[in-house]
């Protein structure tokens, strides 16, 4: 999950930057990378799983919470310099 987490902070910080369709695919190449390990992790592997599954929702969610802000129209605008 730390890789998840990671790759979250990442994606923000690159679509701070910039074009978010180029941090898109980036971030799904990442994900596509990791998704064994996402999957293993919610299914029990090294001890974790069902018990922790409302931990992983939480970060899922402040994960959602981390894109749905980088793609704000104001950070879009501040990115592309539209509107100064």
């Amino acid at each position: 999950m730390d890789v998840l987490l990671a790759a979250a902070t990442t994606y923000d910080q690159l679509a701070d930057a910039g074009n978010t369709n180029v941090t898109r695919d980036q971030f799904l190449q990442l994900v596509d990378s990791h998704y064994p390990e996402i999957i293993a992790y919610l299914n029990g592997a090294g001890g974790t799983g069902a018990k922790d599954i409302w931990q992983s929702v939480d970060k899922m969610l402040t994960f959602a919470g981390s894109v749905s802000d980088a793609l704000s129209n104001d950070k879009l605008k501040k990115a592309l310099g539209v509107g100064n």
